[in-house]
């Protein structure tokens, strides 16, 4: 069973407890343990008063289970979340935010905001305010990203998600899985809302590439889990009997409305990469999304990440190092990234039901420009 810890300092520990007592029945005896920084006198103090243990920070690399949950909290909640980061510490939630919402102000106006009479709701309650400060106000250098901020790739599956997080994580210096979050589709609308997000990029791909790389993926999958056949024989069948249901029945693809996902991303000024785009000059894309981002880069260091990254060194060089994109890379998920590979597998019926069925997702995008 996963264990909770905090790591905040004296003052927050207080009103991060009482939240968690009030809303989630935990008392100091569910805590597992005050994370503190070496010297600080009064969160060890808290703990002792609650009988909660105390652990410098400095004792935990390497003996932290993965599965255990840190709330950190406090002025300094940057620096403390990059360093759990750093320890490879994942399950780390915002602190700061429950003592917010612990707040008698707070709470009265989530209760209380259809009463407003005054000509200015909060800000916090004001939608379009909320978007517009999630927009990053200071830029960051590449290669010197602070180690509590996160970046974003958004995407509809099979449009070169794991490429663009390989150049990410080469020209920022950070890891995927550590400070680039994978999001597919609607999951950005949980991701988006983190606090330390910094920005986040959205990848598209015609419709039809999208079934038949998905469909070789699902092949591939089904062999690694040990399936004697795949489980579904040919893209027909994968079509018809996996793939519209999975958009269709699911909130995760807006249930089929993807022409909506599109809209949000570019209301909130995210940038739309398309893969036919990043296939044709990858560079071009990828300091479109660093401009985007704010992120201070060197032209040259861009065209060499997208030279080092292309995808036949990915499928070459990289693929014998560690880490999560390696290991994505050495189970075969980057294929041969083809663009127009459907003219030459998918079966007609399927490319016309596509351009049918999806025809406000491939015009909003431009993908219908090409039907033969």
């Amino acid at each position: 069973m996963a264990g909770l810890h905090l790591y905040v300092d004296g003052e927050a520990a207080h009103a991060v407890l009482r939240w968690l007592g009030k809303e989630a029945g935990i008392d100091g005896a569910d805590i597992a343990s005050f994370i503190h920084d070496p010297g600080d006198v009064a969160t060890e103090k808290v703990g002792t008063d609650l009988r909660i243990p105390c652990v410098p920070i400095t004792k935990l690399r390497g003996c932290f289970p993965p599965e255990d949950i840190v709330i950190a909290a406090g002025p300094d909640i940057d620096r403390r979340i990059g360093e759990l980061f750093e320890l490879g510490i994942r399950n780390v939630y915002n602190g700061n935010e429950i003592i917010r919402r612990s707040a008698a102000s707070e709470r009265f106006v989530s209760v209380a905001k259809g009463l407003l009479v005054g000509p200015l709701p909060p800000v916090r309650h004001d939608p379009g305010a909320a978007e517009a400060l999630r927009f990053p106000t200071d830029p960051v250098t590449a290669g010197k990203v602070p180690r509590h901020k996160l970046f974003i790739v958004n995407s509809m599956p099979k449009s070169g998600t794991v490429w663009m997080i390989s150049m990410l994580e080469r020209i920022l210096g950070v890891k995927a899985r550590e400070q680039i979050v994978l999001s597919h589709v609607a999951d950005i609308e949980v991701d988006w809302a983190k606090y330390n997000n910094h920005g986040a990029v959205t990848l598209t791909r015609d419709m039809r590439d999208v079934v038949v790389s998905w469909f070789h993926n699902a092949v591939r999958t089904d062999k690694e889990l040990g399936f004697s056949a795949p489980r579904y024989r040919s893209i027909t069948e994968f079509y018809w009997e996996f793939f519209l249901g999975a958009i269709y029945a699911s909130d995760r693809y807006y249930r089929g409305d993807l022409v909506h996902w599109i809209n949000l991303m570019t209301a909130n000024y995210v940038p739309i990469v398309r893969y036919e785009d990043m296939r044709a000059n990858p560079g071009a894309a990828l300091a479109k999304v660093l401009n985007a981002w704010r992120v201070e880069h060197d032209r040259a260091d861009v065209e060499r990440t997208a030279s080092e990254c292309s995808l036949t060194n990915m499928a070459g060089a990289m693929h014998a190092g560690d880490g999560y994109i390696n290991a994505l890379l050495r189970s075969g998920h980057v294929r041969r990234g083809e663009v127009g590979g459907w003219k030459t597998e998918l079966p007609a019926e399927i490319a016309t039901d596509i351009g049918e069925r999806f025809a406000a997702y491939q015009a909003r995008l431009g993908y219908n420009r090409d039907q033969s």
